[in-house]
């Protein structure tokens, strides 16, 4: 959701802009951390479920988008150039308008006053807590281009780690596609053609015969209904999914699976493992860097896990 916000500083500055968060409380601490005083909050009247759907479908900063942002960014600061300068250069080149707009808001804050760790907490969705927790780490100890070459660096292996699983599953997923369309327009199509074959010959047929065939009669009028079924399920499965109970037992169901959760749970192990070390190299403490982790391993199960590692 997007927030228009009014605020002031610690100063009695007024401040003004636009939150993208998923409540009006986190909108709230966003605006607490970045020392600032909310006056007001209100939803953007713009900001339509239609839009809001097609900006995080089509409208996002890809993790690609970030390895090359932070990559430039460390070679710029490398170089000396301040940040503020180096977020402006690189805005003017990026590919992507929507990483281009925030890299732009994000000077402007730092120009306010804020912090780049603080400047980037305004866009959770885009810059997780991760990587706003190892910046700020580097931001404390001086040592801030180790922290943005460490963040490119596991953003880096995380991309190509999900490629390479997503590239493994493009195959199966084709072949199931392709056995459904072909299973449903040979039930629809093709057996009721050769029904009236098979009825001019007047023989006894098998049972599983005349289930097949009745399930063709079936299918021939009411292929519809059957499709509207078919995807009202998949509808409804999804947004079971969406929900905080439904994300919990997909999350369990994903490791039971078979083959695919060995994968799973090499992809959950890699992330968080790698995310542990650039916390942990960033100087931030192990319980700090274990309660981090387990918002960003994208699993409930792992989360729980994590979170009674870092109780410990």
């Amino acid at each position: 959701m997007r927030f228009v916000f009014k605020a002031k500083d610690q100063d009695g500055k007024a401040k003004s802009g636009t939150i993208e968060t998923a409540s009006k409380e986190l909108a709230f601490q966003i605006l607490q951390e970045n020392k600032l005083i909310p006056v007001s909050i209100e939803r953007d009247a713009g900001d339509d479920q239609f839009g809001k759907y097609f900006k995080k479908t089509f409208d996002k900063a890809s993790t690609k988008d970030l390895v090359v942002f932070f990559r430039q960014l460390q070679a710029l600061i490398g170089s000396k150039v301040p940040v503020v300068y180096s977020l402006r250069a690189i805005s003017d080149q990026s590919e992507s308008k929507y990483l281009s707009s925030i890299v732009k808001d994000i000077a402007n804050d730092i120009e306010d006053g804020s912090s780049f760790s603080q400047a980037l907490t305004r866009y959770p969705d885009t810059f997780p807590t991760v990587v706003t927790s190892v910046i700020k780490a580097g931001e404390i100890s001086g040592n801030l281009e180790s922290s943005i070459k460490n963040v490119a660096i596991s953003m880096e292996k995380n991309y190509r780690i999900t490629a390479k699983i997503r590239g493994a599953l493009i195959y199966p997923a084709f072949v199931l596609a392709t056995a459904f369309v072909v299973g449903f327009a040979s039930v629809t199509f093709i057996i009721p053609k050769l029904t009236a074959i098979v009825a001019d010959m007047d023989a006894e047929l098998p049972w599983h015969t005349m289930l097949v065939i009745k399930l063709g009669h079936f299918m021939e009028n009411y292929w519809w209904a059957v499709l509207v079924v078919i995807f009202g399920v998949i509808f409804s499965v999804i947004y079971y999914i969406k929900t905080d109970a439904g994300k919990k037992e997909w999350d369990r169901i994903k490791l039971d699976l078979p083959v695919l959760g060995k994968m799973f749970q090499y992809l959950y192990i890699v992330r968080f493992a790698g995310n542990l070390v650039i916390l942990l190299e960033g100087g931030v403490s192990i319980v700090q860097s274990l309660v981090t982790v387990s918002e960003v391993v994208n699993n409930d199960v792992y989360r729980r896990m994590i979170l009674a590692c870092a109780d410990e």
